[in-house]
C-alpha cells in the first residue's frame, strides 16, 4: 500500500477473536472511509476478523509474534514498517501495543505521532497477569513517547494518571462509539424477566458474583431466567459447571450459549442486562445491551455508572447481595415504571456514544 505519507496505522497485540477493542477499533476504522489505514497486528490475523473492516482502503498485515521474545522482536518489524511507510499517526491499542510502539517509534529514523490507547481500568492491577504487569511497567518507563494516550474510561484516566502511567497533561478521554440501530422498547408485562450476561470465562468477569445474584433472586421466588454467552461459556467449561455445582446452581437455573455471533438478537431476547465483573474499563456491552432497550445493572468498575446513568444500578464490586437487591427493587416497579427507567438510560447511551461522532473525536487526537 502507497501510503503519500497520510496513511494512518493502528496496532493490536493480537486480531484474530473479536474482543472490545478490537470491535471499538473496527468501528473507528469503518466510520472513518477518507483516510488509509494499516491495521499491524504484533501476533496473528483471523480471515473472519478481516471481513469485519469494510473500510475500502486498509490492510491488515499479522507481525507473527507467539511468545514474550519473539513479541518484543516485533519492536524492530514495526519499526521497519514505519521507516518503510512514514505514517502521519500509529495509534497503539492495550499495553503490550503501546509498549511495542514506543520501542519501535524510538528504533525508527522516521517518527510518526504515536498515540497510545488504554481501555482497561486498574481496579484489580494484583490480578493481572505477569506478562501484563510487565508491558505496564515497561510503558511506564517509555511513558515520555507517546504525544497522545487515549482513554476510553474517565476512572481509568485517573487511575493511570495517579499510577504514573503517564502525564496528565498527554492523556485525552474518547469513549467508545457505537452504530445505533432501531430498536423496540422491552414489554415488561411478560414472564419470566429474562436476565442476560455477556463475557468470556475469565476471573475478572467475576460470574461467581453473577450466578450468586441469581441464586439471591431465586431464594425470593422471583420469576427470573438467566442467559449467558461468551468464549467458555458452554456446558463443556469443566471449571464453570464445577463453579455451578459449588453454588446449588444446575443448567435448569442458567442457559449457557456459548459465543454468539448474532448479539443484536441475543439483546432482543432479554429484559435485564447485568455485568458482574471485578475490573474494566468502558464496557461495551452495558452501552451495547442499553441499546437495544435493555434495563442495565452493574458493579462500580469503570465508566460503568456514567454509561447507566442510574446509580440505583449500580453496586460494589464483589456484592452479590446488594447487586440483586438493586434488580429485586426494578423487578418489584410497575411494569410502565420499568420502561420508563430503562428508557431513559437507552436514551443516555444513544444520545452520548453514536459512533460518528466518537470516530471523528478518536482521529482529531
Amino acid at each position: 500500500m502507497k501510503s503519500n505519507g497520510a496513511i494512518i496505522y493502528h496496532v493490536i497485540t493480537n486480531f484474530t477473536e473479536l474482543g472490545g477493542a478490537e470491535s471499538a477499533l473496527i468501528r473507528v476504522i469503518n466510520n472513518s472511509q477518507s483516510t488509509p489505514f494499516k491495521v499491524i497486528s504484533l501476533m496473528a490475523k483471523s480471515l473472519d476478523m478481516v471481513d469485519r473492516i469494510t473500510h475500502p482502503n486498509c490492510e491488515v498485515i499479522a507481525l507473527g509474534s507467539n511468545n514474550a521474545l519473539s513479541l518484543l522482536r516485533t519492536a524492530f518489524k514495526l519499526a521497519a514498517n514505519i521507516n518503510r511507510d512514514a505514517p502521519l499517526k500509529v495509534y497503539s491499542w492495550m499495553y503490550h501495543a503501546n509498549a511495542i510502539s514506543a520501542m519501535a517509534s524510538l528504533l525508527s529514523f522516521k517518527k510518526a505521532h504515536l498515540v497510545w490507547g488504554v481501555r482497561h481500568s486498574l481496579d484489580d492491577y494484583s490480578g493481572e497477569k505477569r506478562s501484563t504487569k510487565l508491558a505496564i511497567q515497561i510503558s511506564k518507563l517509555l511513558n515520555f513517547v507517546p504525544d497522545k494516550v487515549i482513554y476510553c474510561s474517565q476512572k481509568a484516566q485517573m487511575q493511570h494518571e495517579q499510577f504514573g502511567y503517564n502525564s496528565p497533561c498527554k492523556s485525552v478521554y474518547v469513549p467508545n462509539g457505537y452504530a445505533f440501530h432501531d430498536f423496540q422498547a422491552k414489554n415488561y408485562n411478560n414472564t419470566p424477566i429474562v436476565l442476560g450476561a455477556a463475557g468470556r470465562f475469565h476471573e475478572a468477569k467475576d460470574y461467581r458474583t453473577l450466578f450468586n445474584v441469581v441464586k439471591r433472586l431465586k431464594a425470593q421466588r422471583l420469576s427470573v431466567d438467566l442467559r449467558v454467552c461468551g468464549r467458555g461459556m458452554n456446558e463443556q467449561n469443566k471449571e464453570l459447571i464445577a463453579l455451578l455445582d459449588s453454588l446449588g446452581l444446575s443448567l435448569d437455573d442458567v442457559t449457557l450459549l456459548g459465543e454468539v455471533n448474532d448479539m443484536p438478537s441475543f439483546y432482543q431476547g432479554i429484559d435485564v442486562f447485568i455485568l458482574s465483573s471485578k475490573t474494566e474499563g468502558f464496557p461495551n456491552v452495558l452501552a451495547e445491551a442499553a441499546s437495544y432497550g435493555c434495563a442495565v445493572f452493574s458493579t462500580d468498575v469503570g465508566d460503568a455508572p456514567y454509561i447507566i446513568n442510574n446509580s440505583d444500578h449500580i453496586a460494589p464490586v464483589k456484592d452479590d447481595a446488594k447487586l440483586a437487591g438493586c434488580i429485586a427493587r426494578f423487578i418489584s416497579l410497575p411494569p410502565e415504571v420499568k420502561e420508563k427507567v430503562a428508557l431513559k438510560t437507552t436514551m443516555h447511551v444513544r444520545t452520548n456514544f453514536s459512533i460518528e461522532t466518537i470516530a471523528r473525536r478518536f482521529l482529531e487526537v
